[in-house]
């Protein structure tokens, strides 16, 4: 069999000896970057904590990430990592920021991660910006194809990288996306390595947008630097303290520039442990991007959290937009003593098929908003939120003005989905099972939950702290009976319940076996027959005897000469 890594091998090796400058001499005021990473995670966990959310959110903004994806063979589990990741970032977009991500998952890569980046020349000042930030600032240009590809590895191991049974794998998927999300917005210089080793930007012709803001500890800056300027390059790059800065003169804001050059990480990383751009692995970490990182991406053009003259107001709601949404609110326009004139109102709810929907509008000073009567028409957060957004726009001193307000309203926690991943034997009985249920949320961060069996009066509680998504190790359940795993989401405005029958490994997910299957059963000494309902009924030697018994369903517990039992739901047709 052909191996597809060594034809992609082959096709990269005949391309660069065509064409070695192919990106450059095609077009010079768009060029690809691409980023080749590998992770290792295995002392990293997620901590989340319950003010993640409030540390996230504000009301001046909820951006667009529109993931788009090119193959079909990604597991619902990891897309769940994807939805997180790009979650936690669109909480720090303003809204009408917008990111167009192509994600692939296949193995015709040797990384576990590979990111193209588009950048875009603004020929006014000769620097490269990402094409999303690119398009933002209103630069013309392409906007119609994505702004980053994202390439995952498809044969790693890879896990969500929140809830049990994730903390020792290194290749936590959340925790990666986060990163590659965070470059596919301009994290991380465009400084290379080339064949002779010599450093240079990327670009023939320019900078990056984040090299302007690269400067050493002696204050030389990576924007005076040029490619000819070969020793002070090196000089600068490979740093004996370990770091450069970036921005400002602070440890939060350290770049990751170690004395002997890292092909991957060099420069493209924060020296910070607190960043959630760290080079290395961190102990533990919250699902928040640091203020440095922030600042970073503000400065290059982003301008997250940038404050507007005029500012729309929620009465008894406070910066973060976080509140009920099972109750109207009140706005108005706060605007410094400056007149305003023609007011016009509008708000809008996202709808789970795309676009908005128009809820109500208003001409009026102060603007109401209803109640959210029936939520499932809407889009909603990682956190089970809705997001809304008012617009407002008026007149003062003769010009327009407009500004917009993100209001998170806040529901009843979900469950979303309940999957049995596997069932197996009890390893020390056969008449008990052990299960593994995966369990998606919203709304919450805490999961109560327990077990019923129908010929017991106990019942087994298990407790999950991990939000989103939790795992959960059921053990020793009685086969001999139904199970049930019930389920409770809670928050302060109510609370959301799932039960999930638990079909055993024994009786074959409650489908009825037929006499063959049972005869295949190899040396049975006897076989005990119950009703559905427990009772015992009587001892058979051969599945033959059955014949004579009521058409109806029994369970049937199968002696081996061995010791072991199997039991198993039989319908006697």
């Amino acid at each position: 069999m052909i191996n597809r890594k060594f034809i992609l091998k082959i096709t990269t090796f005949l391309t660069t000896l065509i064409c070695p400058v192919m990106l450059h001499s095609q077009n010079q005021d768009a060029v690809n970057i691409s980023y080749e990473d590998n992770f290792n995670f295995s002392k990293t966990k997620f901590i989340v904590s319950d003010m993640a959310k409030f540390k996230r959110i504000s009301n001046k903004g909820y951006g667009n990430i529109d993931v788009r994806y090119k193959d079909d063979n990604m597991p619902d589990s990891l897309k769940r990592a994807v939805e997180i990741a790009t979650g936690v970032w669109k909480d720090y977009m303003n809204i009408k920021d917008s990111l167009k991500l192509d994600l692939y998952f296949d193995n015709t890569i040797e990384h576990d991660i590979i990111t193209n980046v588009a950048y875009n020349l603004n020929v006014e000042n000769g620097m490269y910006y990402p094409k999303s930030l690119y398009s933002k600032l209103g630069i013309s240009g392409n906007t119609n194809n994505c702004d980053a590809e994202i390439k995952i590895n498809s044969d790693i191991d890879w896990c969500i990288g929140i809830g049990t049974g994730n903390e020792i794998n290194p290749k936590k998927l959340l925790l990666a996306m986060l990163q590659s999300i965070g470059r596919s917005l301009g994290y991380g210089s465009s400084v290379k390595k080339d064949k002779r080793g010599d450093f240079r930007f990327y670009f023939t012709n320019g900078i990056s947008v984040f090299d302007k803001l690269v400067f050493s500890e002696d204050g030389k800056r990576m924007e005076d630097l040029t490619n000819k300027k070969r020793q002070e390059f090196k000089d600068f790059v490979l740093q004996k303290c370990g770091y450069l800065y970036a921005l400002q003169k602070a440890d939060s804001y350290k770049i990751y520039a170690p004395e002997n050059f890292d092909e991957i990480k060099s420069l493209k990383y924060s020296a910070n442990p607190s960043s959630i751009m760290y080079h290395g692995e961190c102990i533990q970490s919250d699902l928040v991007v640091d203020e440095a990182t922030i600042n970073m991406l503000s400065s290059i053009g982003w301008n997250f959290n940038s404050e507007q003259p005029f500012k729309i107001v929620g009465e008894d709601i406070d910066e973060t937009g976080i509140t009920s949404a099972y109750q109207p609110h009140k706005f108005y326009i706060q605007s410094n003593g400056l007149p305003l004139s023609k007011h016009e109102w509008e708000y809008l709810l996202p709808l789970k098929t795309g676009g908005y929907k128009k809820i109500s509008t208003s001409t009026n000073t102060t603007f109401t908003i209803p109640a959210v009567n029936d939520e499932e028409p809407y889009e909603h957060t990682i956190e089970g939120d809705i997001c809304g957004i008012i617009n407002f726009k008026g007149i003062s001193d003769g010009k327009t003005i407009d500004c917009s307000y993100c209001i998170t309203l806040e529901l009843k926690p979900r469950i979303l989905e309940v999957d049995i991943i596997d069932i197996t034997p009890c390893s020390y009985d056969d008449s008990y099972y052990d299960a593994t249920v995966d369990v998606y949320y919203q709304g919450s961060h805490y999961l109560h939950s327990y077990v019923e069996e129908e010929y017991s009066s106990l019942t087994k509680a298990y407790f999950s702290d991990s939000p989103y998504y939790a795992r959960f190790k059921i053990t020793d359940i009685d086969s001999l009976g139904e199970a049930y795993f019930n389920i409770v989401a809670k928050n302060d405005y109510g609370n959301d319940t799932y039960v999930q029958p638990l079909h055993g490994y024994y009786n074959q997910k409650a489908s009825p076996v037929s006499v063959n299957e049972i005869e295949r059963k190899s040396n049975i000494t006897h076989i005990d027959v119950y009703s559905t309902t427990g009772q015992y009924l009587k001892r058979i030697n051969k599945t033959s005897e059955l014949k004579d018994m009521s058409k109806r369903l029994f369970i049937l517990k199968i002696y081996n000469d061995n010791g072991k039992t199997i039991t198993v739901k039989y319908l006697n047709k």
